[in-house]
């Protein structure tokens, strides 16, 4: 019977934070629930949200001044009292079951430092994007060989993390902005393997317009590759899989990152971006094209239509 802390970093999140709450407070597990709610310097209305949210569960409350969400993640993760952490973004849900798959595959898996599910994106509004509803795809064998080429975590509110794993492997890197959820995933996964959780849905992933994921990325011209960069910067990996695999896998992630963010522009509707990035891309990385699985997404997103599937 184990218990999960629900760490939720918040910035300016007064729109979304009370559905976010409400959804880790219809959970239902074996253990217990707690949530932890890091304010990182609001200016809105957000911790006024949060209390007129508040129901049966306990919420630990913590106030920071702006500092990233990687910090706000980290004092929460400080604060975490029970055995498994999650960290779910301020303004994605929880689907109904989603703690309880998690932790009972966690519970089953005594050598995962994480279990991983999967996750389906919704618009701005709370409505379902077609297209975009996806089963964890976690490569068999070792969890770190695929995750370094690829961030097929997404969203780490579909990630349920033994706390300790996740203090041992360091907390998140304060100095990144951008892609520092994965560049921690890569450092548990040095410490172990994930589970998976056999193909169920447990995040609802919000696409805003104006979230980090988007503003953050960079442009065509200059893509922001830092976190890349980071995974790679411990000689163990080349140690481990050799000078020139972890040159191709650095470059596979690094198309991973720039052909995510071209879908993103095509998504949102940003033509010219969109073009900029596949005539830069043709030139950056020419053999994109090998990549069976990366070009049949990208296809799939181009002729995909963009139209709601469910409300909230």
């Amino acid at each position: 019977m184990s218990s999960v802390s629900v760490v939720i970093p918040a910035f300016n999140a007064e729109r979304y934070i009370a559905l976010t709450i409400r959804s880790v407070e219809a959970q239902e597990i074996a253990g217990d629930i707690e949530i932890i709610v890091v304010d990182d310097g609001s200016t809105d209305r957000t911790v006024a949200e949060v209390e007129r949210a508040r129901g049966c569960l306990p919420i630990v409350f913590l106030t920071q001044q702006r500092r990233g969400v990687s910090a706000a993640r980290n004092a929460g993760l400080a604060a975490a009292r029970f055995e498994y952490v999650v960290f779910l973004d301020a303004d994605d849900l929880f689907t109904p079951g989603a703690l309880a798959v998690m932790t009972r595959v966690l519970d089953g898996a005594p050598q995962a430092v994480a279990a991983l599910c999967g996750h389906e994106k919704i618009d701005e509004d709370g409505n379902r994007l077609d297209g975009h509803r996806r089963p964890a795809t976690l490569p068999k064998g070792d969890t770190l060989d695929g995750l370094l080429r690829k961030n097929f975590v997404v969203n780490g509110g579909a990630l349920c993390i033994r706390t300790a794993a996740a203090r041992r492997a360091g907390g998140y890197d304060e100095r990144l902005s951008f892609g520092e959820d994965w560049e921690f995933w890569c450092r548990l996964a040095r410490l172990g393997n994930f589970a998976d959780a056999a193909g169920f849905v447990a995040l609802r992933y919000r696409q805003r317009l104006g979230g980090a994921s988007h503003t953050l990325r960079g442009s065509p011209f200059h893509p922001n590759f830092t976190a890349v960069d980071a995974m790679f910067v411990d000689p163990a990996i080349a140690r481990k899989y050799g000078r020139l695999r972890t040159w191709l896998y650095r470059r596979q992630a690094r198309q991973d990152v720039y052909w995510t963010a071209a879908r993103s522009e095509l998504r949102h509707g940003h033509l010219l971006t969109f073009g900029l990035y596949l005539g830069v891309g043709a030139i950056r990385f020419p053999d994109s094209v090998l990549r069976v699985r990366l070009v049949a997404r990208f296809l799939k997103d181009v002729f995909n239509t963009r139209r709601p599937a469910e409300a909230l």
